[in-house]
Protein backbone atom coordinates (compact mmCIF):
# COMPACT_ATOMS: atom_id res chain seq x y z
CA UNK A 1 0.00 0.00 0.00
CA UNK A 2 1.43 3.64 -1.16
CA UNK A 3 1.79 5.84 1.79
CA UNK A 4 1.06 9.72 1.52
CA UNK A 5 4.65 10.32 0.87
CA UNK A 6 5.00 8.25 -1.70
CA UNK A 7 1.96 9.50 -3.78
CA UNK A 8 3.57 12.66 -4.65
CA UNK A 9 7.35 11.59 -4.94
CA UNK A 10 9.51 12.62 -7.97
CA UNK A 11 13.21 12.38 -6.94
CA UNK A 12 13.75 9.58 -8.60
CA UNK A 13 11.99 10.52 -11.94
CA UNK A 14 14.12 11.94 -14.91
CA UNK A 15 11.86 14.94 -16.16
CA UNK A 16 12.13 16.55 -19.58
CA UNK A 17 10.15 20.15 -19.55
CA UNK A 18 10.21 21.25 -23.01
CA UNK A 19 9.60 25.08 -23.37
CA UNK A 20 10.05 26.49 -19.98
CA UNK A 21 11.25 30.43 -20.76
CA UNK A 22 7.23 31.53 -20.83
CA UNK A 23 5.07 32.65 -17.66
CA UNK A 24 4.06 29.08 -17.00
CA UNK A 25 6.77 27.40 -17.87
CA UNK A 26 8.68 29.56 -15.86
CA UNK A 27 6.58 28.42 -12.87
CA UNK A 28 6.69 24.86 -14.07
CA UNK A 29 10.38 24.19 -13.66
CA UNK A 30 10.80 26.12 -10.48
CA UNK A 31 8.19 23.47 -8.72
CA UNK A 32 9.39 20.49 -10.48
CA UNK A 33 13.32 21.57 -9.36
CA UNK A 34 11.70 21.66 -5.79
CA UNK A 35 10.50 18.24 -6.34
CA UNK A 36 14.07 17.26 -6.07
CA UNK A 37 13.62 15.07 -9.73
CA UNK A 38 16.70 14.94 -12.36
CA UNK A 39 15.22 17.78 -14.46
CA UNK A 40 16.76 18.21 -17.90
CA UNK A 41 15.19 21.49 -19.11
CA UNK A 42 15.04 22.41 -23.08
CA UNK A 43 14.20 25.48 -25.08
CA UNK A 44 15.48 27.38 -28.07
CA UNK A 45 16.03 30.70 -26.07
CA UNK A 46 19.28 30.45 -24.45
CA UNK A 47 19.20 34.16 -23.32
CA UNK A 48 16.48 33.25 -20.88
CA UNK A 49 16.81 29.70 -20.34
CA UNK A 50 20.43 29.64 -19.16
CA UNK A 51 20.53 31.97 -16.63
CA UNK A 52 17.06 30.44 -15.24
CA UNK A 53 18.64 27.03 -14.91
CA UNK A 54 21.32 28.67 -12.92
CA UNK A 55 18.93 29.57 -10.52
CA UNK A 56 17.08 26.54 -10.53
CA UNK A 57 20.56 24.47 -10.00
CA UNK A 58 20.65 26.43 -6.17
CA UNK A 59 17.29 25.09 -5.82
CA UNK A 60 18.32 21.79 -7.60
CA UNK A 61 21.63 20.72 -8.32
CA UNK A 62 20.17 17.81 -10.51
CA UNK A 63 18.96 20.85 -13.13
CA UNK A 64 20.41 20.97 -16.54
CA UNK A 65 19.76 23.09 -19.76
CA UNK A 66 20.13 21.84 -23.31
CA UNK A 67 18.98 23.89 -26.80
CA UNK A 68 16.28 22.27 -28.64
CA UNK A 69 14.27 23.24 -31.66
CA UNK A 70 10.72 21.01 -31.41
CA UNK A 71 10.26 21.63 -34.71
CA UNK A 72 13.30 19.74 -36.19
CA UNK A 73 12.59 16.30 -36.23
CA UNK A 74 16.57 15.26 -36.12
CA UNK A 75 17.16 17.75 -33.26
CA UNK A 76 14.30 15.97 -31.23
CA UNK A 77 15.69 12.43 -31.94
CA UNK A 78 19.23 13.40 -31.28
CA UNK A 79 18.01 14.84 -27.59
CA UNK A 80 15.99 12.05 -26.55
CA UNK A 81 18.99 9.51 -27.78
CA UNK A 82 21.38 11.84 -25.09
CA UNK A 83 18.82 11.51 -22.39
CA UNK A 84 18.52 7.64 -22.54
CA UNK A 85 22.35 7.19 -23.14
CA UNK A 86 23.13 9.76 -20.34
CA UNK A 87 20.07 9.06 -17.45
CA UNK A 88 18.22 5.91 -19.09
CA UNK A 89 14.89 7.92 -19.43
CA UNK A 90 13.00 10.60 -19.58
CA UNK A 91 10.35 8.80 -17.07
CA UNK A 92 8.09 12.29 -17.40
CA UNK A 93 7.64 14.39 -20.36
CA UNK A 94 6.48 18.31 -20.29
CA UNK A 95 5.73 19.86 -22.87
CA UNK A 96 5.38 23.16 -21.98
CA UNK A 97 5.56 25.38 -25.34
CA UNK A 98 3.38 27.07 -27.52
CA UNK A 99 4.49 29.61 -30.37
CA UNK A 100 2.67 33.01 -30.59
CA UNK A 101 1.36 34.25 -33.88
CA UNK A 102 2.58 37.63 -34.85
CA UNK A 103 -0.71 38.41 -35.90
CA UNK A 104 -2.34 37.67 -32.79
CA UNK A 105 -4.44 40.91 -32.05
CA UNK A 106 -5.21 41.22 -35.38
CA UNK A 107 -8.89 40.44 -36.69
CA UNK A 108 -9.94 36.85 -38.26
CA UNK A 109 -10.30 38.76 -41.87
CA UNK A 110 -6.84 40.22 -41.62
CA UNK A 111 -5.21 37.23 -39.58
CA UNK A 112 -1.93 35.98 -42.08
CA UNK A 113 -1.78 32.67 -43.26
CA UNK A 114 1.68 32.65 -42.81
CA UNK A 115 1.40 32.97 -39.63
CA UNK A 116 -1.13 29.99 -39.17
CA UNK A 117 1.04 27.53 -40.25
CA UNK A 118 3.99 28.83 -38.20
CA UNK A 119 1.90 28.26 -34.70
CA UNK A 120 0.93 25.02 -36.38
CA UNK A 121 3.82 23.39 -36.43
CA UNK A 122 4.70 24.51 -32.98
CA UNK A 123 1.70 23.72 -31.39
CA UNK A 124 0.77 20.57 -32.68
CA UNK A 125 3.21 19.27 -35.27
CA UNK A 126 6.00 19.82 -32.77
CA UNK A 127 4.24 18.03 -29.84
CA UNK A 128 3.92 15.01 -32.29
CA UNK A 129 7.26 15.12 -32.92
CA UNK A 130 8.50 15.41 -29.39
CA UNK A 131 5.88 12.56 -28.04
CA UNK A 132 6.37 9.89 -30.67
CA UNK A 133 10.65 10.26 -30.10
CA UNK A 134 9.66 10.05 -25.90
CA UNK A 135 7.27 7.07 -26.25
CA UNK A 136 9.53 4.76 -28.50
CA UNK A 137 12.25 5.69 -25.62
CA UNK A 138 9.38 4.91 -22.29
CA UNK A 139 7.69 1.69 -24.29
CA UNK A 140 11.15 -0.05 -24.14
CA UNK A 141 10.85 0.45 -20.11
CA UNK A 142 7.49 0.07 -20.06
CA UNK A 143 6.70 3.08 -18.02
CA UNK A 144 6.20 6.75 -18.38
CA UNK A 145 4.13 9.84 -18.16
CA UNK A 146 3.26 12.60 -20.86
CA UNK A 147 2.18 15.88 -19.95
CA UNK A 148 0.72 18.44 -22.33
CA UNK A 149 -0.33 21.60 -22.05
CA UNK A 150 -3.04 22.98 -24.17
CA UNK A 151 -5.68 25.40 -23.25
CA UNK A 152 -9.20 25.96 -22.00
CA UNK A 153 -9.38 27.41 -24.89
CA UNK A 154 -8.67 23.83 -26.27
CA UNK A 155 -12.28 22.94 -25.01
CA UNK A 156 -14.44 26.34 -25.56
CA UNK A 157 -14.20 29.32 -28.39
CA UNK A 158 -12.65 32.66 -26.90
CA UNK A 159 -15.31 34.79 -25.39
CA UNK A 160 -15.11 37.61 -27.65
CA UNK A 161 -17.18 40.08 -25.44
CA UNK A 162 -14.02 40.55 -22.73
CA UNK A 163 -11.76 41.20 -25.24
CA UNK A 164 -14.11 45.12 -25.07
CA UNK A 165 -11.73 47.79 -26.25
CA UNK A 166 -8.15 46.85 -24.94
CA UNK A 167 -7.15 45.87 -29.16
CA UNK A 168 -6.46 42.44 -27.76
CA UNK A 169 -7.64 38.98 -29.40
CA UNK A 170 -6.82 35.35 -29.08
CA UNK A 171 -6.41 33.99 -33.00
CA UNK A 172 -7.99 31.03 -34.73
CA UNK A 173 -4.62 29.26 -34.89
CA UNK A 174 -4.45 29.54 -30.81
CA UNK A 175 -7.67 27.70 -30.41
CA UNK A 176 -7.21 25.33 -33.26
CA UNK A 177 -3.73 24.00 -32.42
CA UNK A 178 -4.98 23.65 -28.67
CA UNK A 179 -8.17 21.65 -29.73
CA UNK A 180 -5.54 19.83 -31.64
CA UNK A 181 -3.15 19.03 -28.29
CA UNK A 182 -6.15 17.73 -26.54
CA UNK A 183 -7.24 15.06 -29.47
CA UNK A 184 -3.35 14.47 -29.72
CA UNK A 185 -3.37 13.20 -26.10
CA UNK A 186 -6.18 11.17 -25.99
CA UNK A 187 -5.37 9.72 -29.19
CA UNK A 188 -2.20 8.71 -27.49
CA UNK A 189 -3.50 7.73 -24.49
CA UNK A 190 -5.05 5.00 -25.66
CA UNK A 191 -2.64 3.57 -27.54
CA UNK A 192 0.52 4.04 -25.30
CA UNK A 193 -1.53 2.49 -22.16
CA UNK A 194 -0.51 -0.86 -23.40
CA UNK A 195 2.76 0.04 -22.64
CA UNK A 196 1.41 1.88 -19.21
CA UNK A 197 2.60 4.78 -20.08
CA UNK A 198 -0.26 7.54 -19.10
CA UNK A 199 -0.66 10.53 -21.51
CA UNK A 200 -2.48 13.98 -20.08
CA UNK A 201 -2.93 17.49 -20.80
CA UNK A 202 -3.58 20.56 -18.87
CA UNK A 203 -5.73 23.44 -20.03
CA UNK A 204 -4.74 26.57 -18.01
CA UNK A 205 -7.15 29.68 -18.15
CA UNK A 206 -5.72 33.16 -18.49
CA UNK A 207 -3.10 33.59 -16.59
CA UNK A 208 -2.15 37.39 -15.47
CA UNK A 209 1.33 37.57 -15.50
CA UNK A 210 1.28 41.23 -15.28
CA UNK A 211 1.22 43.86 -17.52
CA UNK A 212 -2.18 43.77 -19.27
CA UNK A 213 -5.06 45.79 -19.55
CA UNK A 214 -7.12 46.65 -16.93
CA UNK A 215 -10.77 46.26 -18.75
CA UNK A 216 -9.60 43.07 -20.13
CA UNK A 217 -8.62 41.81 -16.94
CA UNK A 218 -12.47 42.82 -15.44
CA UNK A 219 -14.07 41.56 -18.17
CA UNK A 220 -12.75 38.64 -18.11
CA UNK A 221 -12.61 37.76 -14.37
CA UNK A 222 -16.22 38.82 -14.38
CA UNK A 223 -16.53 35.49 -16.43
CA UNK A 224 -14.81 33.21 -13.99
CA UNK A 225 -16.92 32.02 -11.20
CA UNK A 226 -13.60 32.16 -8.49
CA UNK A 227 -13.85 35.85 -9.47
CA UNK A 228 -10.24 35.91 -10.97
CA UNK A 229 -7.53 35.42 -13.82
CA UNK A 230 -4.95 32.67 -12.97
CA UNK A 231 -1.58 32.75 -11.25
CA UNK A 232 1.51 30.60 -11.71
CA UNK A 233 1.00 29.15 -8.39
CA UNK A 234 -2.50 27.64 -9.27
CA UNK A 235 -1.03 25.19 -11.79
CA UNK A 236 1.83 24.07 -9.74
CA UNK A 237 -0.53 21.60 -7.98
CA UNK A 238 -1.97 19.82 -11.49
CA UNK A 239 1.60 19.10 -12.70
CA UNK A 240 2.72 17.48 -9.83
CA UNK A 241 -0.53 15.27 -9.46
CA UNK A 242 -0.55 14.32 -13.29
CA UNK A 243 3.58 13.36 -12.93
CA UNK A 244 3.66 11.70 -9.37
CA UNK A 245 2.33 8.34 -8.64
CA UNK A 246 -0.74 10.03 -7.25
CA UNK A 247 -2.32 9.67 -10.76
CA UNK A 248 -0.98 6.82 -11.85
CA UNK A 249 -4.86 5.47 -13.00
CA UNK A 250 -5.01 8.58 -14.97
CA UNK A 251 -4.74 8.68 -18.64
CA UNK A 252 -6.55 10.70 -21.35
CA UNK A 253 -7.58 13.26 -19.57
CA UNK A 254 -7.41 16.77 -19.80
CA UNK A 255 -7.26 18.62 -17.00
CA UNK A 256 -9.25 22.37 -17.15
CA UNK A 257 -7.69 24.52 -14.39
CA UNK A 258 -9.58 27.88 -15.19
CA UNK A 259 -11.41 28.64 -12.67
CA UNK A 260 -14.73 27.49 -14.13
CA UNK A 261 -14.77 29.75 -17.35
CA UNK A 262 -15.08 27.07 -19.50
CA UNK A 263 -18.30 25.17 -17.43
CA UNK A 264 -20.75 28.11 -18.63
Amino acid sequence: MMNYSELFDLTDRVILQLGFTGPIGRQFSSILAESGCRLILGDINEKDGIPLVENLKKINKRTEYIKIDVTQEKDVQAIMSQIEKKYDGPTVLVNTFSRRSSDFNKKFEESDYGSWKTVLETNISAMYLVCRAASRFMQKKREGSIINVASFLGVVAPDQRVYGKSGLNSPAAYTASKHGVIGLTKYLASYLGQYHIRVNSISPGGVDSGGLDEEFVKNYSYRVPLGRMANGDDLKGPLIFLASKSSQYVTGHNLIVDGGFSIW
